[in-house]
């Protein structure tokens, strides 16, 4: 069953990936899978973020304080690229997440 991405949700890296920077951007190699990944600029900040678990609140506040971006677009945003790389593998919800 899928768990519900919120602003409460907590999420950390996986250890099944290998991460590199290339000019401004992140490429991840997902070992299990071996399909690779790009973040671009704010995607790199955002995985630079998770290198201790972190709220999706408190990734848009640290992003919100670095780029010029609304909140609610940055919630917005953010909610969809969490859902993008819990799907593919290289994030997971922490066990510190609150269930409702």
């Amino acid at each position: 069953m899928d768990t519900p991405l919120s602003v409460e949700t907590r999420l950390a890296r996986t250890a099944d990936h290998v991460a590199a920077e290339l000019k401004g951007e992140t490429v991840l190699l997902h070992l299990q899978s071996g399909r690779y990944h790009a973040l671009n600029g704010v995607g790199s900040f955002i995985w630079s973020c998770l290198s201790d678990p972190q709220t999706v609140e408190q990734l848009c506040a640290a992003i919100v304080a670095t780029y010029e971006v609304e909140v609610s677009r940055c919630r917005q945003d953010v909610l969809a690229l969490s859902a993008e790389m819990l799907a593919a593998g290289l994030v997971v919800i922490h066990p510190s997440t609150p269930t409702s």
